[in-house]
């Protein structure tokens, strides 16, 4: 499996290949198991909301417009199929044991707001791919206040927004990605964004990706407390390709290809965070706050603790 940029006298159109196997779809037959075709779907089919075991199968080749909705969900999964396109956003709330996974793409397309996946409240979810993600007005994958999120082979191509986002997350893994973004790739912080409290975060690990970010944020980064949560610990950037750290020359906050920094006055601790075996294609620099290593501690109370930079 690999994940490759092929570029010919630059870098303005690339061509992505990217070679992973392909999942089995579950039996149809199987007891709680329903599928999704080309033709218009039912809010109704494509909410598995409340249910316990319940799978849902997009066929492969359809395209669906709609979002599917986990909400309090125990067991649930969602089989995209091979060159099946959903034009809307996969979420769960209050759910228990979330899988995703599949061969197919998510999709925008301006049909409806918001983060493609989102995790909100949910005790272990998992995306595994390849999954193709097309993201055209927000944030692409959200995790947050989930335990035991991991990702595995997912595509991101999103010029937009972010990447793969673990706020307020403790024990996720993001493996095996691929991530084109504008904004930060994949980021690990704690908010309370979602209307609830931030909380500390732990033993998040992030390895084997590739990273090109296109303009105003940063391939990989820590960011301290935003709301007073106690710590931030425990996490790891291993085995990353940053292809390119582009850079926005009207960007109002300065950006690096590996960050961790500051700028609001919350308090809290950062600790135990390692970039071990990180390497770095191309750096565009266009201002004065562009850099390569952007640690900014701007604000005395929040502390920072055991930083290990490691082969990069």
């Amino acid at each position: 499996p690999q994940n490759l940029s092929v570029e010919i006298n630059g870098d303005a159109r690339p061509i992505f290949l990217f070679a992973n196997p392909i999942y089995a779809a579950p039996l149809s037959t199987h007891k709680g198991v329903r599928t999704v075709g080309s033709r218009p779907a039912d809010k109704a089919v494509l909410s598995l909301q409340g249910t316990t075991g319940q799978t849902l199968v997009v066929n492969p080749g359809a395209f669906v417009v709609g979002d599917i909705n986990l909400d309090d969900t125990t067991d649930a999964m969602v089989y995209l199929g091979l060159g099946s396109v959903v034009c809307g956003k996969i979420f769960a709330n209050r759910a228990k044991n979330v899988r995703v996974y599949g061969s197919g793409v998510l999709w925008s397309n301006g049909a409806t707001v918001g983060n493609r996946f989102w995790s909100h409240t949910v005790e272990k979810f998992s995306l595994e791919g390849p999954l193709f993600v097309q993201n055209e007005d927000n944030w692409t994958t959200y995790f947050s206040n989930t335990n035991n999120a991991h990702v595995k082979n997912l595509k991101i191509m999103s010029a937009v927004r972010d990447g793969i986002d673990f706020n307020g997350c403790r024990d996720g893994t993001a493996e095996d990605c691929f991530v084109y973004a504008f904004d930060d790739g994949i980021a690990v912080m704690s908010n309370n964004w979602s209307n609830i409290d931030a909380r500390s975060v732990r033993n998040i690990v992030v390895k084997n990706s590739s990273v090109w970010n296109t303009g105003g944020g940063n391939p990989i980064i820590v960011y301290p407390p935003w709301t007073k949560a106690p710590v931030i610990e425990n996490v790891i950037f291993q085995n990353i390709d940053i292809l390119h750290k582009e850079n926005d020359s009207n960007k109002d906050l300065p950006t690096g290809a590996i960050g961790g920094f500051s700028y609001w006055d919350t308090g809290g601790l950062v600790r135990n965070v390692t970039y071990r075996d990180i390497r770095i294609e191309r750096f565009e620099i266009k201002t004065p706050s562009d850099y390569l290593f952007d640690f900014v501690l701007w604000e005395p109370d929040v502390k920072y603790h055991n930083f290990r930079l490691e082969n990069i």
